[in-house]
């Protein structure tokens, strides 16, 4: 830490620096200097003597001080830039894009002001100076304020979740630390720049007459737990409706409210008499024996490999879940931290995010070796992803809305759109007002485009208009879209963050979106690396000069081309002509300056009246005088100069924190394989076991040469290690038999490798039979148990309806369904929060077919190596029997949003963890030269992976036709592998797919091998 005399020392050297660089140059210049400059300014004939005279050293010493007067003038003058910077985008600045003599004059200016006001005294003087606005001397924190000291890798959102309980209150440290001047003389201005040993101070846990909103919350349950009676909440409603809410938003209907929103209790507030008891159903008539459903059998692959493998044993019987009924409601998260919600993000954003994760997780899968897992986001990042899917599922029909546009290119001549509107009755296209609509389009009461939702019409015609971008929100859901090409420039000014915050929304947007194929980003200012959306898709810069060069050698590139050409521009896009001058480059550039506006301004003044030029110039900043339609956001977030239907619109919102939580996923998501973890749970069966079922014994496991009972005498170790593992999971097999019997089961049966499905003792669910299997599901995968609120979080959309009540009636309507112990009555499977004594809702003695199925592989890999090999191949095919489909799918639509919670992402693990089992019977198999039960097995490894991602089912096929002598069967696979990946040669496989490819076409497809 810098003691007072050190910061007075540094203080006195800049000022004396500065003071000499502005003041001592000229007067020593004057002294010294006059004598050797000419009195006037030379003629073209002094000048020509002198130049051809014998040199005496004068001409150079007077050209040296001409320099010098010219370097002075330039310090002058990015002095004053500095200062103008300062008073208009605050001290942070001084930190941004300077070079060369601008990071000096910058650094000296930075240490005179965060220094000369940081003398410590009994008050602070009044600041007055203007250019020590918002600078304030440091301070002892209040011994009364509760503060937090910064750690490595700290940011506001994790210490507003830690301290305060919810992290959408990470804004109120922000604010409340803006101008409390640290330690390092440094100071609070951005949410993205933290440094270790910073004191912060945190608000009240609680303000004083207020209560913040917790997931699961209504009006009417904050009505009832603080003032006793439910009926009371419109008092609440009116009281706290003038409060500005943490992320820029007000209370304005009483049916929605946010995680982490402050509302004012009335005066009058009573505290209830009585604690809060959880409801149960209520106990009436016996209930009735449960309607018998038809079983349906498990699903099988393709007809041509559907037959069950030969066995010498008595097959066991399929298996048989109920056909669940189908109606809907509400979805879901992780293990124990309540998830909240991405803040101001949008849905096409969202959805474009998403898209890109997609993309580069089934990457990953195809990678992943043998018996290893793709690697996955950290707790911390991942506490974004499920967010990210609700901002996704409540955001706009992106299909629909990219049907429009191609739609509308596809119209010859296409027509100008410059923005659109996602509404909950279809998509409204901008600009077009007046035009006659083509047959897809409906034209609306004003004259506007509008395309319905659940419309369907087909065509092959491309994107023209790439550049399209969210700008905001309405309060019903309808988003705002504005076509940037159409102008070439839009300058977002107003709140630095709120214009900032919103220039990298439209960044990551168009960095992701389906419909932004032809357009590319250079990115000046915002997050150091955006590498994670694509080399091919953005380009980021330190330096603006450098961006600016590379922007306009495109330009100048592609202007001939395209003012030479007499088809526009989204004509030509649409038809797939594939020319280079069509690619939109966006010129991102983040909190102008006083530099950056010189060299802008040509560029913007280029672009602006001559249409569509594949360029556009996209800033941020306070205010700017440069040419070109302008944006305003104000302190909320709401967009001054824009409006719909008479409504204000909410300006989308990325802040910079959040944004590299994003760009974070993205890069794990690129990230190689991992080891498989061990298997969680306490369970015995558990032990010596990894994640996915594989049989771990521990390496220095010493098993003794005269071994007490169970271990026979004259018994090799792997018999023994098989004993053990058979030994720590004696009911295997009962437990196999009762999920094959069709009776009514005497606990619960959870099925998810396939279509989500329960069979319980109970009667079937009344009429939300899909709703309720999602949260059997979900409490399944939770063994420990999930608190309340966690629930609450996980399970709604946006919080929606997921009141306290409400969570508790779920579970209620869930008992009788799943029922209780058969022979102790007062044992509930779904036991209450009373009696779990914890707090948390668990499913308990149920049955899980994934956890059978790791049982399984695990007890048939120990019978492998122990030499039983059929005992081992018949776990194996019970294993696989249990595998229905692909795994969870179809899911109920807007359901199961908990699954990408750091400790789930079931969906994107068991898929290869079957692979690699169903891999291991074909190697059996294939040893035992049993190929009609390898083929089955490669059939169920395909069947479990429908997006064909991973290799291996595709070169177990391969083995197998080459062990059976078909050689155009294992072309055939070849080729679809190939064709699959997008590849020519199977030199661009994986190295462990391309061993085994190369091994059968040693020369290429051209030649197979003759023999294995």
């Amino acid at each position: 830490m810098m003691t007072t005399a050190y910061r007075s020392a540094r203080a006195a050297l800049a000022a004396a620096t500065l003071l000499a660089l502005v003041v001592g140059i000229p007067m020593a210049l004057v002294r010294f200097g006059a004598a050797h400059l000419p009195e006037r300014l030379p003629g073209l004939d002094a000048l020509t003597v002198a130049l051809l005279h014998p040199e005496d050293g004068r001409m150079l010493v007077g050209l040296l001080i001409l320099a010098v007067w010219a370097f002075w003038i330039y310090l002058v003058v990015t002095v004053a830039m500095d200062v103008v910077d300062v008073l208009r985008n605050g001290i942070d600045v001084l930190h941004q894009r300077r070079v060369g003599p601008r990071a000096l004059t910058g650094t000296l200016i930075l240490w005179a002001l965060t220094t000369l006001t940081s003398q410590p005294g009994t008050a602070t003087q009044p600041v007055t100076s203007p250019v020590l606005i918002a600078v304030q001397a440091p301070s002892t924190p209040d011994p009364a304020v509760a503060t937090y000291v910064v750690e490595p890798r700290d940011t506001l959102w994790d210490i507003a979740f830690r301290e305060l309980g919810d992290p959408l209150r990470w804004r109120e440290i922000l604010d409340l630390n803006r101008d409390r001047v640290q330690a390092d003389d440094a100071r609070l201005t951005d949410a993205g720049h933290l440094r270790p040993g910073w004191v912060l101070a945190l608000p009240p846990a609680q303000p004083s007459g207020e209560i913040a909103v917790r997931p699961g919350d209504s009006l009417a349950s904050i009505a009832q737990d603080q003032l006793g009676d439910p009926h009371r909440y419109p008092e609440i409603f009116d009281a706290s409706r003038d409060i500005v809410q943490p992320d820029g938003a007000r209370l304005t209907d009483p049916r929605v409210i946010r995680p982490g929103w402050l509302l004012r209790l009335p005066d009058s507030a009573d505290a209830p008499s009585t604690p809060e008891r959880e409801a149960s159903p209520t106990p009436s008539a016996a209930p009735e024996p449960p309607v018998a459903t038809p079983p349906i059998e498990a699903s099988r692959p393709s007809a041509e490999h559907s037959a069950a493998p030969p066995s010498t044993e008595q097959p066991a019987p399929p298996t048989r879940i109920p056909a669940p009924p189908q109606p809907a409601a509400e979805p879901a998260q992780d293990e124990s931290t309540p998830l909240p919600l991405l803040v101001g993000l949008g849905g096409a954003a969202a959805t474009g995010f998403l898209g890109l994760l997609l993309h580069l997780r089934r990457r990953q899968r195809r990678f992943r070796e043998y018996r290893r897992q793709i690697a996955l986001p950290t707790a911390t990042d991942a506490v974004v992803e499920a967010p990210v899917r609700r901002a996704a599922i409540a955001g706009p029909d992106t299909e629909l809305l990219h049907s429009a546009l191609r739609l509308a290119a596809a119209e010859a001549p296409p027509p100008n759109v410059n923005g659109a509107v996602s509404t909950p009755d279809g998509v409204v296209l901008l600009g077009l007002r007046g035009q006659p609509a083509p047959s897809a389009f409906e034209t609306t009461a004003e004259g506007d485009w509008l395309l319905p939702t659940a419309t369907t019409a087909p065509t092959t015609a491309r994107n023209g208009y790439p550049a399209l971008a969210s700008l905001g929100r309405l309060d019903d859901g309808s988003t705002v879209f504005t076509d940037l090409e159409a102008d070439g420039v839009l300058h977002l000014v107003g709140s630095r963050h709120q214009a900032g915050d919103l220039l990298r929304h439209i960044t990551l947007e168009l960095g992701t979106s389906e419909w932004a194929d032809d357009l590319e980003l250079i990115v000046v200012g915002l997050e150091p690396d955006l590498t994670p959306l694509g080399h091919h898709k953005v380009e980021t810069f330190r330096d603006l000069d450098e961006a600016l060069q590379r922007f306009t050698t495109i330009l100048d590139a592609s202007a001939p081309e395209l003012d030479g050409s007499d088809i526009p521009a989204p004509a030509r896009r649409a038809a797939g002509d594939p020319s280079e001058a069509l690619v939109v480059r966006v010129l991102v550039v983040h909190a102008v300056d006083m530099y950056d506006e010189q060299l802008l301004h040509d560029t913007c003044d280029r672009l602006l009246g001559r249409g569509r030029t594949s360029a556009v110039v996209l800033t941020s900043s306070t205010a700017t005088p440069l040419p070109g339609p302008r944006l305003s956001i104000d302190q909320d977030g709401v967009l001054a100069d824009i409006e719909w239907a008479g409504e204000r619109v909410k300006a989308e919102q990325l802040s910079r924190e959040l944004g590299q939580g994003l760009l974070d996923i993205l890069a794990t998501a690129d990230e190689p394989d991992q080891p498989v973890p061990p298997a969680r749970g306490d369970q015995p069966w558990a032990q010596q076991m990894t994640l996915d079922g594989s049989w771990e014994p521990e390496p220095a496991e010493i098993v003794p040469d005269d071994p007490p009972e169970p271990f026979p005498q004259r018994t090799t170790k792997q018999e023994r290690r098989l004993t053990r593992v058979e030994n720590d999971d004696p009911d295997l097999d009962d437990d196999l038999a009762e999920w094959g019997d069709t009776e009514t089961p005497a606990r619960p049966l959870v099925a998810v490798l396939g279509k989500p499905a329960v069979r319980a003792p109970g009667g079937p669910p009344p009429g939300r039979a899909a709703w309720q299997i999602e949260v059997v599901v979900y409490l399944a995968f939770h063994e420990r148990g999930v608190s309340r609120e966690k629930m609450a979080t996980d399970l709604w959309v946006d919080g929606k309806a997921a009141s306290p009540s409400g969570v508790r009636r779920t579970i209620a309507e869930l008992r009788p369904w799943i029922g209780k112990h058969p022979t102790r009555p007062d044992v509930e499977f779904v036991p209450s929060l009373s009696t779990s004594g914890d707090g948390r809702y668990r499913l308990t003695g149920h049955l899980l077919d994934w956890d059978l199925f790791r049982r399984l592989r695990k007890r048939a890999q120990a019978r492998a190596a122990a030499g039983r090999v059929d005992d081992a191949r018949a776990d194996y095919r019970s294993a696989l029997r249990l595998v229905r489909g692909p795994v969870l799918s179809p899911r109920r639509d807007r359901g199961y949003a908990w699954l990408s919670n750091p400790d789930q992402h079931h969906d994107a693990l068991i898929p290869g963890f079957v692979i690699d089992t169903a891999h291991e019977l074909v190697d059996l198999a294939l040893a035992n030269d049993d190929l009609e039960e390898a083929r089955w097995a490669a059939e169920i490894a395909r069947m479990v992976d429908p997006d064909s991602t991973h290799d291996n089912p595709f070169l177990d096929l391969m083995r197998i036709a080459h062990a059976e002598g078909d050689t155009g069967a294992m072309r055939q696979y070849a080729e679809l592998l190939l064709a699959e990946r997008d590849f020519e040669v199977g030199e661009d496989l994986p190295p462990a797919s391309f061993e085994v490819f190369h091994r059968l076409f040693p020369n290429g497809l051209g030649r197979p091998v003759d023999d294995e």
